[in-house]
């Protein structure tokens, strides 16, 4: 497994590639850059020397069958391949390849139970149309190609991170309208699942890009409330918080917040998905040290203090 390898270990075994890109060295031979992963992580790994075949085989999606050795550049641990060959996708399982950090079927547990907490009929017969065809894609993406909850069920997994804050902020705060609160929450990154290819090597597609998960969800809940007769000012809220939810205009949302609830889910998806890239580069370090910059977060470094109990 890659989170196992050290400086000087010596590995043979299967990996994805994530990513690549070729190079030419001043003699003149080609050489490829690649992201190698399994379900463990991810390393860069260097083919040197690359001939015709290799060049064929280090395709994006690709599994291959790997022999290398690893080593440390710029204080990262990479890879130098000696021996590669493609692997025959019919003979292997892509998930097995695949980060799955999450137990999907509890989350699954979770969500519904926050479903049936919103007391609204017609919120919640917007919410359950909307989910009936979709939960199943819904529980496998991720949240987005990288950054934040970047893996198998990162969609569910933020989505419940953030009901579970919501919860909390809703049993605090008596003014705040929890059905639209976790109704808005479900909602917010629902068109994801169109914005992205799906949980293996996540890309976006032609609509993600052009269109955008933001505008897209909106049009999914205007046309559901519309088939459903939804109350006016009910689908046009609905509507807000998943216009609303990046929060500000150079993020994206092409309006600002202006509920209560709306406020509270941009900030809600800020902790959640600022926490998930802060804990998982601390992951990475041992107490007393800094983090790698994290381009996403101002390109800052966090230290991780040492544990006072």
């Amino acid at each position: 497994m890659i989170k196992d390898l050290k400086e000087g270990s010596q590995f043979k075994g299967m990996l994805m590639v994530s990513a690549v890109s070729r190079g030419v060295t001043a003699s003149g031979e080609q050489y490829i850059n690649a992201t190698l992963q399994d379900s463990s992580g991810q390393i860069e790994a260097k083919r040197w020397k690359a001939s015709e075949m290799d060049i064929e085989s280090y395709v994006t999606g690709n599994i291959l069958m790997i022999t290398g050795e690893t080593y440390i550049y710029k204080d990262q641990l990479q890879m130098k391949v000696i021996e590669s060959s493609i692997v025959n996708r019919d003979e292997v399982n892509v998930y097995d390849f695949l980060a799955q950090p999450v137990n999907r079927n509890s989350l699954l547990e979770e969500f519904t139970r926050f479903l049936g907490l919103i007391e609204n009929e017609e919120i919640k017969k917007v919410v359950n149309d909307l989910f009936k065809d979709n939960i199943m894609d819904f529980s496998f993406y991720p949240a987005a190609s990288k950054n934040h909850h970047e893996y198998v069920s990162g969609l569910l997994h933020h989505t419940v991170g953030m009901l579970k804050i919501a919860e909390a902020i809703a049993t605090q705060y008596d003014k705040v309208n929890s059905d639209y609160l976790y109704a808005g929450i479900m909602l917010h990154d629902l068109a994801k699942i169109k914005e992205l290819t799906g949980p293996a090597l996540p890309r976006y597609t032609l609509e993600g890009k052009l269109v955008g998960h933001i505008s897209i969800g909106q049009g999914m809940v205007s046309e559901c409330c519309k088939k459903l007769n939804i109350n006016k000012e009910i689908a046009t809220v609905l509507e807000h918080l998943v216009l609303s939810h990046h929060g500000k205009h150079e993020f994206g949302s092409p309006v600002l917040p202006s509920t209560l609830e709306a406020e509270i889910i941009y900030l809600i998806d800020n902790i959640d998905s600022k926490y998930n890239m802060i804990t998982k580069a601390l992951d990475e370090i041992e107490e007393g040290e800094f983090t790698p910059h994290i381009f996403p977060l101002d390109n800052r470094t966090f230290f991780k203090p040492h544990k006072t109990k």
